[in-house]
């Protein structure tokens, strides 16, 4: 069955195989006949590991996905869940009733004035500025942009513009990304990320990054059969 998941508004299809990359865009036009998204989640379960693909909307790629790893990991109910994407392995814990997923550590900050490159898996801008359109246009066929207003001294408001999906409800790893550009100015390592629909938690632990926040399964789209 292919299941669709909410996570804070950002919605995620749950796709149980990994099918040739030919069919990617037939599957996507056949799901956006039945629901809107924002992600699929490809995944295949091995006894070790849970193997991954991630598509936006649009047919392009995305190297990471923390909404959508933590929708996987709720779906599959594991305490434990090593999920794989592109050779890269990241971790799904359980701790009393949440899922948190360890985001690893960035690859590169870079402070540019009132802006900030992430390199989390996906590349992020982080502005701490209000919205710029012209940021959008530089930026958004490689990068997430994200525009930050920092509430308390380890609260943020955060809207993002994501690479193959435009404007989103919410964006775990552009959430964890600008805690870390904000680390950079206060190093606090327990930072609250505020969105419309409710707030992901982001904690620094030695040099990973994790996050958590709700997941909410929404229906069953189809059968993977009937697309």
């Amino acid at each position: 069955m292919i299941h669709l998941y909410s996570a804070l508004g950002n919605i995620i299809v749950l796709f149980p195989a990994l099918p040739p990359l030919k069919k990617h865009t037939a599957i996507i036009k056949a799901l956006l006949s039945k629901a809107y998204f924002d992600q699929i989640i490809y995944y295949e379960r091995t006894n070790k590991q849970c193997n991954t693909i991630i598509q936006n909307r649009d047919g392009s790629y995305a190297q990471q996905c923390g909404n959508g790893l933590r929708a996987l990991a709720h779906h599959l109910r594991q305490p434990r869940l090593d999920i794989v994407i592109n050779n890269n392995a990241y971790l799904a814990l359980q701790e009393d009733g949440c899922y948190w997923v360890d985001m690893g550590a960035p690859s590169f900050v870079k402070q540019l004035n009132d802006l900030f490159e992430v390199s989390l898996g996906n590349n992020h801008i982080i502005s701490l500025s209000p919205t710029r359109e012209d940021l959008i246009k530089q930026w958004s066929q490689t990068h997430n942009i994200s525009f930050v207003q920092q509430v308390t001294q380890n609260t943020f408001k955060i809207k993002t513009y994501e690479r193959g999906c435009g404007w989103t409800a919410c964006c775990a790893s552009a959430s964890t990304a600008a805690s870390i550009a904000l680390y950079k100015l206060s190093p606090q390592h327990i930072w609250h990320a505020l969105h419309d629909e409710g707030t992901l938690n982001i904690h620094k632990q030695n040099r990973q990054w994790l996050q958590t926040g709700p997941v909410e399964h929404q229906k069953i789209i189809c059968r993977t059969e009937d697309i």
